[in-house]
């Protein structure tokens, strides 16, 4: 697409982008055994404690994937300010290992064990 510059110096132009929330996602993965609704309450109960996640659109959980050895649970949620990521993410995972934490959740690599 070409547009001369004096189309762009004299027309208004809008930044669609500007204030559309930043979606985060953070997967996590937890055990067969674990009851699903335990796990998307836990990362829920996570989300609710990161204060720069908005509450519109609300943070929501997938089941994202089904692995040999744990479901891939991936937890969504929204953010105003880019420039804030790594803070933001930071807090998110640590909500999130709490949470997990106090819901008896075990969010480890499953170590596997052959024998011969």
């Amino acid at each position: 697409i070409n547009i001369p510059n004096q189309t762009l110096l004299q027309t208004e132009i809008e930044n669609y982008g500007k204030d559309t929330p930043v979606r985060r996602r953070y997967p996590v993965t937890a055990g067969h055994a674990d009851d699903p609704e335990t796990v998307r309450r836990a990362l829920l109960e996570a989300a609710d404690a990161v204060q720069e996640f908005l509450p519109d659109p609300q943070p929501y959980v997938w089941t994202t994937d089904l692995q040999d050895y744990a479901v891939e649970y991936t937890l969504h949620a929204y953010i105003d300010d880019p420039k804030k990521i790594r803070a933001i993410d930071a807090a998110a995972r640590a909500a999130i290992l709490e949470s997990c934490s106090r819901h008896g959740i075990d969010i480890s690599t499953p170590t596997l064990i052959k024998s011969v």
